[in-house]
């Protein structure tokens, strides 16, 4: 949750973001497209809700570690997994495709519950 809390983006930006829009040398993460869900398409990629949209965000030192710590994770999971659809993507289910985002929030929200606070309350 250290990149969903320190840098204010989407949920939609977030579910589009790729590795190549990483910037480890420079703390930067760089957004440039958003995943939207399209009734009879799926998943889709597009352009920033607004054209202000399209910006760099500097990643704190903690967001920084949990990403390298995540791609580390991922690149094994890669290995592990018996079918695996490479889009680059930083968030992806355990297949490497984009996640659905009111899949990924009713998630969130049952790992919220289990911690005790409140379900209700939009955490992505």
């Amino acid at each position: 949750m250290a990149p969903v809390a320190s840098t204010g983006m989407r949920r939609g930006e977030l579910l589009a973001l790729k590795w190549k829009d990483v910037n480890f040398a420079e703390s930067t993460l760089y957004v440039c497209r958003a995943c939207i869900e399209v009734a009879g398409k799926g998943i889709i990629e597009t352009e920033p809700k607004t054209a202000r949209g399209r910006r760099s965000i500097h990643l704190p030192p903690l967001a920084s570690e949990v990403l390298k710590s995540h791609r580390t994770k991922q690149l094994e999971a890669q290995l592990r997994a018996e079918i695996w659809y490479e889009h680059d993507l930083i968030f992806w289910t355990s297949r490497g495709t984009p996640f659905i985002a009111t899949y990924l929030q009713r998630s969130i929200s049952k790992v919220v519950l289990k911690q005790g606070l409140k379900p209700d309350r939009r955490w992505l």
